[in-house]
């Protein structure tokens, strides 16, 4: 399935998803669609007691397995950590157009991993699990008059990071000057699902969430979405598909983008290394590329990946094997000893029975030293 996200993102969809790619559970989840994503990562958030809120001093924290990310949960607001940048979130007041009314200060309430903030017709939650850190918040009924102006939250915003507008979301940039975090894609909807106009407004320290619930059956979901980083390929092309595939482990993310053109070959395709650096992550493009000695025209590498530890996996299956078109292959890459750096592969998997359209390697996966690829 093509995926068309930005990687490494944490939103709030009908939450807020917070994904620093610190498992492969959240890679593979990331195939299915949005509200797929949600409701399994929310069930198996709550199984998965990693996932679960803790109480800390003054409230309750959550993370993910490897602690890449993590959340504190105080009546005084939501604090996200992701390496050195810090982001706190409060809301600080709601109603509609500029008629607004304070939002006192709640403690969270925690089940599992679900933690909620509930303040009359506003409820404000997050659902913890592999898939990422989720915000929503549900409005129960309306506030007001329809004709008074949009229905408004008002998040007031502190920490390391600076909130600019860029390109109708905010950009959250840290000391170094660097976009640690973006705020985006802002969505709402009713209880119909009828999808509602939403925009966001920066007045200083406050974000302002703004939606015409004009005709709108509640309840009402308000639905932002936030990017702890945006990896990309520095000889990226039209249509190459990066980000098509995706694998992780620990501190590496491989991604493949099988329609990238190298050389003369158009869609030979190729696959990009991504290292978290000591700061955490941030805006980048790749450690490395990867691509098959005996690359050609249609091969699709890139079409799969997968990681385990120093080694990568990557899937070809419109690869030409002795005469054989798209019989496919599987390309193994090992870690030099000085780190990831451009290559080619460390050997070629092939079938021995291999044939015309088997496709071997349009899904690959490892394990420690066993590699799998199906030939569909």
């Amino acid at each position: 399935m093509q995926l068309r996200r930005n990687l490494l993102v944490f939103g709030v969809c009908s939450a807020l998803g917070v994904s620093v790619f610190a498992q492969t559970k959240a890679a593979t989840l990331t195939d299915l669609p949005s509200a797929a994503q949600s409701s399994i990562s929310a069930w198996l958030g709550r199984d998965i007691s990693d996932y679960n809120a803790t109480r800390v001093p003054g409230g309750f924290r959550a993370g993910d397995l490897q602690r890449r990310l993590t959340t504190d949960f105080a009546a005084d607001g939501v604090s996200v950590h992701s390496g050195t940048a810090t982001w706190k979130m409060r809301t600080a007041a709601y109603g509609r157009g500029h008629a607004l009314q304070r939002a006192a200060e709640v403690l969270p309430q925690v089940d599992a991993n679900r933690v909620e903030y509930r303040r009359r017709q506003l409820t404000e939650w997050y659902l913890n699990g592999p898939a990422g850190l989720e915000q929503g918040f549900t409005v129960s009924e309306p506030m007001g008059k329809a004709n008074a102006g949009p229905l408004t939250l008002s998040l007031a915003l502190t920490g390391n990071v600076q909130a600019v507008e860029d390109h109708g979301g905010l950009s959250l940039i840290g000391t170094d000057r660097t976009a640690r975090l973006r705020y985006q894609g802002l969505a709402a909807y009713d209880a119909s699902g009828q999808q509602l106009r939403a925009w966001l407004e920066l007045k200083r320290k406050r974000l302002l969430l703004r939606v015409d619930d004009r005709g709108a059956h509640y309840p009402v979901v308000i639905d932002p979405w936030v990017q702890v980083a945006e990896v990309t390929a520095d000889d990226g092309g039209n249509a190459d598909e990066f980000g098509w595939s995706v694998g992780v482990s620990g501190s590496v993310v491989v991604v493949g983008a099988p329609f990238h053109n190298v050389g003369s070959n158009t869609a030979q395709g190729a696959a990009y290394v991504f290292v978290e650096a000591s700061g955490g992550w941030a805006n980048m493009t790749e450690t490395a590329e990867l691509t098959a000695s005996d690359g050609s025209t249609n091969a699709y590498f890139g079409s799969s990946v997968a990681i385990s530890g120093t080694t990568i996996v990557v899937g070809a299956g419109g690869t030409t094997i002795s005469g054989n078109p798209r019989q496919g292959a599987a390309y193994v890459f090992v870690q030099p000893e000085g780190g990831w750096t451009s290559m080619t592969e460390t050997a070629e998997l092939i079938a021995s029975d291999g044939y015309v359209g088997d496709d071997l390697g349009a899904a690959v996966s490892i394990s420690g030293n066993t590699v799998v690829a199906g030939a569909p």
